[in-house]
């Protein structure tokens, strides 16, 4: 049996209408986009229902040629993260999604995170520190891989619908 939740509930990686609304979000991006090529997704890593989910929706656009392939999948975390063990199905699920998106999983350190929180607030860019990590990754990797370019997602404010709570 999945372990718990918070508040009793299986965790929302078991839910498949939960994966199934989340696959919107891949939906949303690919209109929003109008037929441009999207080359980045980056993601939070610690967050496996989020990421599956999005994959899932992706999947749905590349077999349906909706989209020629998938983006590359960057999955960021900061880089003393006390993460929870996730199980070990969710865990090659993950792999298998970074296999198959070209993707790669990044750790930033709290120095990056500060550095990346001043450079979204000097852009008047509501954030927070979930926020500078995506940022932080994201800068760094397009800096060792020179990139130019290319289309990014990057979720500013995911997990408070860009509102403080």
């Amino acid at each position: 049996m999945p372990d718990k939740g918070v508040e009793g509930d299986t965790e929302p990686i078991y839910h498949p209408f939960f994966l199934s609304g989340i696959q919107t979000y891949a939906f949303e991006i690919w209109e929003q986009l109008s037929g441009k090529k999207l080359e980045f997704l980056v993601l939070p890593a610690n967050d496996p229902s989020f990421i599956l989910g999005v994959f899932f929706g992706f999947k749905r656009l590349v077999e349906s040629e909706c989209m020629e392939g998938y983006p590359v999948f960057l999955l960021i975390e900061k880089e003393d993260s006390s993460k929870e063990q996730q199980p070990d199905v969710v865990n090659d699920q993950i792999m298998k999604v970074l296999d198959l998106t070209n993707g790669k999983r990044l750790s930033v350190a709290q120095a990056e995170i500060t550095q990346a929180q001043k450079a979204l607030n000097s852009r008047a860019i509501k954030n927070n520190e979930d926020d500078a990590v995506l940022y932080a990754g994201f800068m760094r990797y397009y800096r060792d891989n020179s990139i130019k370019d290319q289309l990014a997602v990057l979720p500013i404010g995911y997990k408070n619908g860009g509102f403080e709570a």
